[in-house]
């Protein structure tokens, strides 16, 4: 694996940055109960799964993105290559 360069870091962010907001949400409606009224909700108790949802998100992403590995693959397409093993 090589350095990672900033353009690396900043598509990284990206990609871990959408997973961790669409796990944010989903958390979040899975906290709401359906049937009680907005006002009988414990908005604190269901930021709190959010964000923490989120957190996890970002820390699961550092071990790799499908994302990343699309992306070379497109890009080995594109070149002519196989896109299957480079080693």
């Amino acid at each position: 694996m090589g350095e990672l360069t900033m353009r690396d870091w900043v598509k990284w962010w990206r990609a871990a940055g959408i997973r961790a907001v669409k796990t944010a949400a989903q958390s979040a409606m899975g906290a709401v109960t359906l049937g009680v009224a907005a006002a009988d909700i414990n908005w604190f108790a269901v930021g709190g799964i959010a964000l923490t949802s989120a957190l996890y998100s970002l820390l699961t992403s550092l071990a790799g993105l499908p994302e990343e590995h699309m992306d070379t693959e497109k890009n080995m397409d594109q070149e002519g290559g196989s896109g299957v093993g480079t080693g």
